[in-house]
This record gives C-alpha cells, sequence and structure tokens, in this order.
C-alpha cells in the first residue's frame, strides 16, 4: 500500500542522501539539519526541524549542535530541550528521547541508552557513522562505540547546562523548574559527575522572593561571619515552611534557609553533607548548633518540663526547652538519630516500612502562654486543664506539621 511505503520511508530514510520517489511524488523533504554548519541554520528551519521529529506544537526551549570527531566516538547531533515536559514523562517518567541514525538512516527511534535516567528529558536526532544499519537493540546496548558517544554526550549537555545557568538565567530558571526533579536525581547515580551537577542546584530561600532561586555557591557567599553550617528546611510547599516554628531563629538572625520542598530533595540535599567545607543541616534536628544567651532555668520550668514530660511520655521522645523558638509555644524536631519526617511520609509513599520514632518536643519557656500555664501549675500542680493544655499544644505542632492524625479530636477537645 503506498501509504504505508510512504509512512516508513519518512520514518526510517527522510534523511537520505538521495531523493526517494513514490508514484510520482518526494517523499523525504526534510533536511538533516545537524549535518549542517550551525551559523547557516537559521531559528525557523531549527525549530520546524524539532516540530518534526518530536510532534510538539511548541517551539523548544534551547538547543545544542554537536560535531564531535577524534575523541573515540565521532558523531554529529542536534539536541533540544522542549519547553514543557510531556505529559507521559510527568505520568509515567518515560517518554521518547533521542533518535539515533547512522549516516542519516534512522536505526531506532528511541535511543534511552544514550542518556543517563537523569538526563532523559533530552530530544533530538544523534547521527554516528560507528555503528551498522542493521543492528538490534541488544546489540546497541552492548557497543563499545554507543558507551563512549554516551559519555561524550553526557558530558557536553553538563557543559551546555552550566553554561545557560551562568549566561542565561532566565533560560535555566524555566529548564530547572520544569525538569528540575528529574535531573536532581543524577547526584546519587552519577557520581563521576557529581560535583558538577551539585554546583547546577538551585533552591528557593528565607531570603529569596518566591520562584526566585539560589545555588549553593550564592548561599556560602552571603552566609553571615560567624555562620558555620548550610542550613535546610523541607516541607509540602513555600508556606508550609514559612509557617514553621523552627525557621523563627533564624529569621530573628537574618540567617538564610534553604527550602526543600520537591518529594527528590529529601534524597538529593542530605547525601550531599557538606559545600565548601561547609556541613549542610537541616535547622528541624536536635542537633542543630544554635548560638544563643545563656538564659539560667529556674526550678520552676523544670518542673514544668517535667509536667510536660509525664504527660507527653508515650508520644514524644523527650521534651526540652528551647533556644530556636521566638514567637511559638513549642515546636517538635527531629531527634539526634531520627529519620527526617519528609524522608518518612516519602518511604511510606512508597509501601516501604518505616520503623517508628517519635519526636522531641521543644518548650518555649518565655511564651505568654507557657508563663500561663507556668502559673497555673505553681498554683494547684494537679489542675485537670493542665494536661489538656499540655496535649492541645503539642497536637497544634503536629498540626503545623502536617503530621495530626485526628483533627475532629483535636477540635472537639477545644471546644469543651
Amino acid at each position: 500500500k503506498e501509504y504505508k511505503i510512504k509512512e516508513i520511508i519518512k520514518k526510517y530514510s527522510n534523511f537520505a542522501d538521495f531523493p526517494i520517489i513514490v508514484g510520482k511524488e518526494k517523499v523525504n523533504t526534510v533536511e538533516p539539519l545537524w549535518r549542517k554548519s550551525e551559523s547557516d541554520i537559521k531559528d525557523e528551519e531549527r525549530n520546524e526541524f524539532y516540530k518534526f521529529i518530536t510532534n510538539d506544537y511548541e517551539d523548544p526551549l534551547a538547543h545544542l549542535h554537536l560535531s564531535i570527531e577524534g575523541s573515540g566516538a565521532e558523531f554529529k547531533a542536534l539536541l533540544f530541550i522542549p519547553q514543557k515536559a510531556p505529559f507521559e514523562l510527568i505520568r509515567t517518567h518515560q517518554h521518547k528521547t533521542v533518535q539515533l541514525y547512522t549516516k542519516k538512516i534512522m536505526i531506532m527511534d528511541d535511543c534511552k541508552e544514550l542518556f543517563p535516567e537523569y538526563l532523559q528529558f533530552i530530544r533530538g536526532v544523534v547521527d554516528t557513522s560507528d555503528l551498522p544499519l542493521n543492528v538490534s537493540r541488544e546489540v546497541v546496548q552492548a557497543s563499545a562505540a554507543m558507551a563512549k558517544i554516551k559519555g561524550s554526550l553526557t558530558t557536553k549537555i553538563i557543559q551546555w547546562l552550566s553554561r545557560m545557568a551562568n549566561k542565561d538565567t532566565d533560560k535555566y530558571l524555566s529548564f530547572y523548574k520544569t525538569f528540575g526533579p528529574m535531573f536532581k536525581s543524577g547526584l546519587n547515580t552519577d557520581f563521576t559527575n557529581r560535583d558538577k551537577l551539585i554546583e547546577l542546584l538551585r533552591f528557593e530561600s528565607s531570603t529569596r522572593k518566591e520562584g526566585e532561586m539560589t545555588s549553593l555557591k550564592d548561599y556560602v557567599g552571603r552566609m553571615k561571619e560567624k555562620q558555620k553550617d548550610i542550613y535546610y528546611l523541607t516541607g509540602d510547599n513555600r508556606s508550609q515552611i514559612e509557617a514553621n516554628p523552627n525557621l523563627e531563629y533564624f529569621k530573628k538572625h537574618e540567617l538564610e534557609v534553604l527550602f526543600l520542598f520537591e518529594p527528590v530533595d529529601i534524597f538529593v540535599v542530605p547525601s550531599i553533607n557538606e559545600y565548601e567545607k561547609k556541613p549542610i543541616k537541616a535547622i528541624d534536628k536536635e542537633d542543630i548548633e544554635l548560638e544563643t544567651e545563656t538564659k539560667e532555668e529556674d526550678n520552676l520550668s523544670k518542673s514544668l518540663v517535667g509536667l510536660f514530660k509525664e504527660a507527653l511520655k508515650d508520644q514524644v521522645a523527650d521534651v526540652k526547652i528551647s533556644k530556636r523558638l521566638v514567637d511559638s509555644p513549642v515546636t517538635l524536631v527531629t531527634g539526634y538519630d531520627g529519620l527526617d519526617r519528609q524522608m518518612e511520609r516519602m518511604m511510606k509513599m512508597m509501601g516501604q516500612e518505616v520503623p517508628k520514632s517519635k519526636r522531641v518536643m521543644e518548650v518555649n519557656i518565655e511564651h505568654p502562654l507557657i508563663r500561663n500555664l507556668s502559673s497555673r501549675y505553681l498554683a494547684n500542680p494537679s489542675d485537670y486543664l493542665l494536661n489538656k493544655c499540655i496535649l492541645q499544644l503539642f497536637e497544634s505542632a503536629q498540626l503545623i506539621d502536617g503530621e495530626l492524625a485526628s483533627r475532629a479530636d483535636y477540635v472537639k477537645r477545644m471546644m469543651e
């Protein structure tokens, strides 16, 4: 059937050097732009070529034109970053990547073997003379030439993204906000390029406006003179993080805190450990070091903390007087050896068993509400309201963290 013959020609031989005629119609009509000099290609041509090979209706966000010779892997390539993530990539993390050609004849229309998984948002064409025309996917996977091409492509793409991050910040951030979750996963898989990938990470922070992002390098450049650590806080979104009581000390002392609300950040950032010899620490951990004025703990404060411990002995690992709270009465933090709560949540979502761990409660003894509790305790240590108020404070802290099991019981107790 003539239409079927045309389909096959357009799919596999559309860029052949010679004209292919079916009946009286020339079937192969698109030029192999990757074979031309980049300076000879107009933007309109390049955009139309991208739409032809991807079936995307939008222009690409960025392109990379490569001609590699004499490096043990000879190939030409025209690669693109889409404006938006394809629907199937968002839904299943799977979509078509690049087309593999040998001598302008397509041998694979979706060659995922050319890129590590974290770069598989790239679309385009790679053409090499180092592979035979008739190959199976198994042969391609085992080919030494493919391994060399993959390594060279990975290096070139990281260099390309680095140039974009330094010279075209808006374009890079547009890419990062679209494909960042996929790209960041490379830190835990590509150890050869790990240091380069760390430089390409971007985060929102407590000193940047919503939507603005910072690199670790720029963060370190803004650190306070006596600041030893890089701080971060996790949450489901920016508004939840900004409402977290654990941020109060850092706001008061104008210490910048990175905001992590992408699920992949929980697996990536703690694995970095330090950057430019600055430890990277979560501010909702018990072991965070804070410089504060030393306040003598009076006997009443110690007794009240003891009351908190007794009332919450089944719910928390410990109760301590807080150094990090400014405006809130209590907060919950993760113990020295505890698992990050966002990590716990992610593991549960993935169906993994998570060991039960209790949080540590910190109490702001300067807060008016806590002072009122102290007064009631001093007047009558057996006051029935004390335990109710303590439980209400604990569940309020859980509510802020998104961990409250029963909101109905919480509200009902508040009404009593």
